[in-house]
This record gives C-alpha cells, structure tokens and sequence, in this order.
C-alpha cells in the first residue's frame, strides 16, 4: 500500500523505506499519505528525519499519546478520563480518540476503576526515556 502511495505522489521509497513507513503510519493510510507528503516536500525520504519532523514515534503514535501516556503515568497510572484530559490540558474528546490505539495496542486498559496503563505501557514509556521531566 505505501509503494503505491508513493507512486501515487511521486516519491521513491525503498521497501525498507516503506516498511517503515508503514509501521509509523500504525495501520492509517491517511497517517502513510502524511509522511509520504513530507518526503515528497523534503526531495528526499529520511524516515528517521521525516518522522521527527511530524512528531510521531517509529511505531506510529503522535505527541498526543506520549502526553497521554505520560500523564497517565504521573497520575500513578491508574484515572479517570476527565483527570487525565485535565491534567494533560487537551480536551476530553481528544483524550478518548487518542486512547483507543493505546488501548489497541496493549499500552492503556479501561476497567470500572478507570483507565491503567498496563506494564507495557510502562515499558514503552522507560523504552522511549521520556519519564524524565520536561521529555515529550
């Protein structure tokens, strides 16, 4: 699907290129089509720098689940919605469209006591360095 999008707005990607790109676009065509976008501006496909560019891990998710899952670590990993849309100063709305890839991906779980971050969201966070304050 990425070769072809490429193709489409005439970029050159390898398949290492495009696997990658595939990977960070986190199954959204439209995410693929951003970063191919990009790479069409720059002339040039660096996946590496492109990514940084438009805030997204190599794994597809954005400064808005970071925050989220930051927050959601700081609040002792376990909240409410509404405290970690206020805490993360975004909106709830935003927050509950943020976290249905986190809870897909194993990161966040929703019970009766609200929202977790699960032991793989714990990882992810330390994997990624961000804990520290100020690192997002």
């Amino acid at each position: 699907i990425v070769t072809n999008m490429a193709v489409q707005v005439g970029v050159e990607v390898t398949p290492t290129q495009a696997e990658a790109i595939a990977r960070a676009s986190a199954g959204q065509p439209r995410q693929a089509g951003s970063i191919l976008n990009v790479a069409r501006d720059y002339g040039f496909v660096d996946v590496d720098l492109i990514l940084e560019t438009a805030g997204l891990t190599a794994d597809g998710l954005g400064k808005t689940h970071l925050l989220y899952l930051k927050t959601l670590y700081s609040l002792n990993s376990r909240a409410g919605i509404e405290s970690i849309a206020g805490t993360a100063m975004i909106k709830k709305n935003t927050a509950l469209e943020t976290e249905k890839m986190l809870i897909r991906r194993g990161l966040v779980t929703v019970g009766r006591e609200g929202r977790k971050l699960s032991i793989e969201g714990i990882n992810y966070l330390r994997n990624l360095d961000i804990l520290e304050e100020g690192r997002l």
